[in-house]
């Protein structure tokens, strides 16, 4: 299963509210205003995701790489028992 980085996701979905933005007369100025946020903050986003970002993915490695470490020790384990 091949899983796309949390932060391509992130960056994937401010475009899509951007571009359906525009479909119902909306441009991100006016969304960034009824949200409460700077419209410079999605230019800052798609520029440098933002440190929550960076957290998920590191905490989604740390899985992976423990699940890989465990699938290792069962295969070692297995070979053990030949």
């Amino acid at each position: 299963m091949n899983i796309k980085p949390f932060g391509e996701v992130f960056l994937e979905r401010i475009d899509r509210i951007e571009a359906e933005a525009k479909k119902v007369g909306l441009n991100l100025t006016a969304i960034c205003r009824e949200a409460g946020i700077s419209r410079a903050t999605p230019d800052r986003w798609r520029a440098k995701p933002p440190k929550t970002i960076e957290i998920i993915e590191l905490m989604e490695k740390i899985v992976k790489d423990r699940r890989a470490e465990l699938d290792r020790n069962k295969g070692l384990k297995g070979d053990e028992e030949k």
